[in-house]
């Protein structure tokens, strides 16, 4: 096991031997039971993994942030995002893993999707979501003849909808000025008669 820092860094949870697959699927039941439903912090090196909840709930933290999944959620990890889970008992949904130059090759070519791939995203998935993850369930339990082609498609197929649904919520976040105006106008609204002043305006916003 190589660490960094006091963090584990595994290739699956626990596994520190190469990659076994073209991907890797596995439901969170079998794997959130064999450690009674809670998920100690670590990250990985050369994989990203996409948490999809079918039914239940989960809290999950990621480099230090706090996440709540409950049904039709997802929760796409970065690689070297620290992470952990504490899942609902009996929580079912799927856990992928894909390795690194899959999504090195879908993000050629699109600094966006590179930059939206590159860190956490938490989100509803939808119908089309939904599907492509059970399909590439169903491919990694098949054993056809072109399975490893089927299983990169999906899988890139499957980067391509959670980078868009990551880079929306991007867009539709005010930037950290236009927030910081929110508060401050809040702020006026809920102290106009108490005679405050700009220090405590700046005070009350930490600037």
């Amino acid at each position: 096991m190589n660490t960094l820092g006091r963090i584990p860094d595994f290739n699956l949870f626990g596994e520190t031997t190469a990659f076994p697959d073209v991907v890797h699927c596995e439901r969170i039941v079998d794997r959130a039971r064999l450690h009674d439903w809670t998920i100690a912090p670590h990250r990985h090196r050369e994989m990203v993994q996409l948490f999809v909840m079918k039914r239940g709930a989960a809290q999950a933290r990621v480099d230090g942030l706090e996440h709540a999944l409950k049904d039709d959620d997802f929760l796409y990890i970065p690689k070297l995002a620290v992470h952990g889970f504490a899942f609902r008992r009996g929580a079912e949904g799927l856990v992928l893993s894909l390795p690194s130059p899959i999504v090195q090759l879908i993000g050629t070519g699109s600094s966006e999707m590179a930059a939206s791939l590159g860190r956490p995203i938490l989100g509803q998935g939808g119908a089309m979501l939904e599907a492509l993850s059970r399909q590439l369930a169903e491919a990694f339990a098949s054993t056809s003849t072109y399975r490893a082609q089927l299983l990169t498609a999906l899988a890139q197929a499957l980067l391509a909808r959670v980078a868009e649904i990551g880079a929306q919520a991007t867009a539709q976040e005010p930037s950290p000025a236009h927030r910081r105006m929110l508060d401050f106008d809040a702020l006026i609204a809920r102290h106009l008669g108490a005679g405050w002043r700009a220090a405590d305006f700046a005070q009350a916003l930490a600037i």
